[in-house]
């Protein structure tokens, strides 16, 4: 089995905050293999489907993004998912413009409080994909609790579904595969952000 992590926020205000760009992924891809979220699991929602021969299990945990390892350690446990092999955690990232992804197979949560609770629950060897959401002036906390400007909501509409299919290739072919494919700035190179930054939720 596939288990895939959209972190974010449950409820209505926060329904299209940046913060939440992981919950929007997963819908994505959700929509795209014509599943539905059903009742709550894991201490989240949850939707389960099948890609490429693997069973895949698609989670939204309601703990909000600082308690996110909870569902993952969960979810891992009661279907004896390796997470080193068979985990995606879809998060954002402040440190990326909208309009970028990233795939990595581990390493530094990057002050992402999300990941780091993934990671202290689970281990950090689990591939994550890490969504641009851009910076501004206001405070960071404020910022990622904001939600994207009309241009950039038309450019996430179209970074969104990109990533869902990345995820369905990931499912399928793996995340070498994803990372030579889809670790590219809008003008085509590959150079990484730094990996430090100091993002609070």
């Amino acid at each position: 089995m596939k288990l895939v992590i959209g972190i974010g926020n449950p409820g209505l205000d926060y329904a299209d905050t940046r913060h939440n760009v992981g919950y929007m992924v997963v819908d994505k891809v959700a929509e795209k293999l014509a599943v539905p979220f059903g009742r709550s699991q894991y201490r989240a929602l949850a939707a389960e489907g099948r890609h490429a021969g693997e069973k895949t299990l698609l989670l939204k945990p309601l703990t909000f993004v600082n308690l996110s390892g909870e569902s993952a350690r969960i979810a891992c446990q009661k279907n004896g998912i390796d997470p080193s092999k068979d985990l995606l955690v879809i998060s954002d990232d402040a440190d990326l413009e909208p309009g970028v992804m990233r795939f990595r197979s581990g390493g530094s949560t990057g002050g992402h409080n999300g990941l780091k609770s993934v990671a202290e629950a689970v281990g950090p060897g689990f591939a994550r994909l890490r969504m641009g959401i851009g910076r501004s002036n206001y405070r960071l906390r404020d910022h990622v609790l904001s939600v994207f400007s009309p241009d950039e909501a038309e450019i996430m509409s179209i970074t969104i579904a990109r990533a869902a299919d990345a995820v369905l290739d990931w499912i399928a072919k793996g995340i070498t595969y994803c990372q030579n494919s889809y670790n590219k700035k809008t003008d085509g190179s590959s150079k990484e952000p730094a990996e430090e930054r100091s993002q609070s939720d």
